[in-house]
């Protein structure tokens, strides 16, 4: 969403948040591929201290709902 959400004001970077999901999918690729162990970032973390999550105007809570905190991954029951 504008203003809150996972770009920044500009509609075009991310913000803290939209950065942190980025790099959960690069630690899980470099993982996979490689064997790295690399520890993934905690999202919701992020999320709570994030300058452009806006509260009342809508914000990646709304994409990280159904989200484990984090890998900001959908929960599943496999």
């Amino acid at each position: 969403a504008f203003l809150g959400g996972l770009f920044s004001l500009d509609g075009i970077h991310p913000t803290n948040t939209g950065y942190a999901i980025i790099a959960n999918k690069f630690i899980k690729a470099l993982n996979r591929q490689f064997g790295a162990g690399i520890h993934r970032v905690n999202a919701r973390q992020i999320m709570e201290t994030d300058p452009l999550v806006l509260p009342g105007i809508g914000h990646p809570a709304s994409a990280l709902d159904d989200a484990n905190p984090v890998t900001a991954e959908p929960e599943t029951n496999d």
